[in-house]
């Protein structure tokens, strides 16, 4: 009989890339939405089931007892839009209020509960305070700033579960690199127009959201794999080393070192995320035998360009992006 898969969060940036590896797999999922048929559009070979997170009569309680396992993705890695102190509580409180919701139906399913719970974090977890070049690992707490108190709060709505002895663990995603979705096509953009960040000493935590995908469905089975879990490839680069790789593999040049100031007034709390940085390491994954098929940055962005020939559509999508 399939693995039953319960996944908030299917239509997302990871989510449908999962979805299909999952499906592909021999997996049964299960898709919580709350619009089933738009779901039923973007991800197919599925069950669709109604997201109502405050009512605890809704349907979709009846499909966890028996499940494999449930997970909880964010729709979107990486924010287009100004994060103020107001927009970002409000980002938390819907997150918060979904992992409270999956943790509940969990607890409820007492005859057969699932046997893993896998939620989604984010390694802003460790803040973006007093940088350095020391590495970040799972052992690594979280920081003091905004960010880090925010991404806690998120991971421990996910208390509950751990409590009943559900294997639970925090998927801590870095940047996550697609062709189509997320950090990368907004860089692409601003390297076929000759700018790059200014902040070429801050490092970024990539990973290839096929690794993303394929470390997904392992921690679902690898039993070692609990608590915090950096979801990043094992070999962070700098800014500037991933802005000149990016325009080599691309065939652009930068010219213009842009500094923070226009993208904090336009992304405010969320030029944290593209301006600065943590060199963070996959240290569980790693340990758990995990092999990355994407290692290195330049074979990553390599996968990614020749996979659709995105370059030329982004760069004419270029007159209409700002900065």
């Amino acid at each position: 009989m399939s693995k039953r898969i319960v996944i908030l969060g299917a239509t997302g940036l990871i989510g449908r890339h999962l979805c299909n590896y999952l499906y592909h797999h021999g997996y049964r999922l299960v898709v919580l939405d709350p619009d089933p048929q738009a779901a039923r559009e973007q991800v197919p070979a599925a069950d669709y089931v109604q997201w109502e997170p405050g009512d605890p009569t809704a349907a979709w309680y009846d499909y966890f007892d028996g499940a494999h396992g449930v997970i909880n993705l964010p729709q979107d890695c990486f924010p287009t839009w100004r994060i103020t102190p107001a927009s970002l509580k409000a980002m938390l409180m819907e997150r918060v209020v979904s992992t409270y919701a999956l943790s509940h139906a969990i607890a409820l399913s007492d005859i057969d509960r699932p046997r893993v719970f896998l939620t989604g974090s984010s390694v802003s977890i460790y803040g973006y305070h007093n940088i350095d070049d020391q590495p970040i690992t799972e052992e690594t707490p979280p920081g003091d700033g905004i960010w880090g108190q925010t991404v806690r709060l998120w991971e421990e709505a996910a208390s509950e579960v751990e409590a009943l002895g559900v294997r639970t663990a925090a998927l801590r995603l870095g940047y996550v690199l697609d062709s189509q979705r997320g950090v990368l096509p907004w860089h692409v953009r601003r390297v076929a127009g000759g700018l790059m960040m200014q902040t070429a000493d801050e490092w970024r935590p990539w990973i290839h959201v096929k690794d993303v995908v394929r470390l997904i469905a392992f921690a679902l089975e690898e039993e070692s794999l609990r608590g915090p879990l950096n979801l990043t490839a094992p070999r962070p680069v700098r800014s500037q080393e991933f802005m000149q790789t990016m325009a080599e593999v691309t065939g652009a040049a930068f010219h213009v070192s842009l500094p923070d100031y226009p993208l904090r007034a336009m992304l405010g709390r969320g030029t944290d995320l593209i301006t600065r940085g943590r060199r963070v390491l996959p240290v569980k994954a790693q340990r758990a035998g995990f092999r990355y098929q994407y290692p290195t940055l330049r074979v990553a962005l390599r996968d990614l360009f020749a996979e659709q020939n995105i370059v030329p559509a982004l760069v004419r999508t270029r007159a209409r992006s700002t900065v």
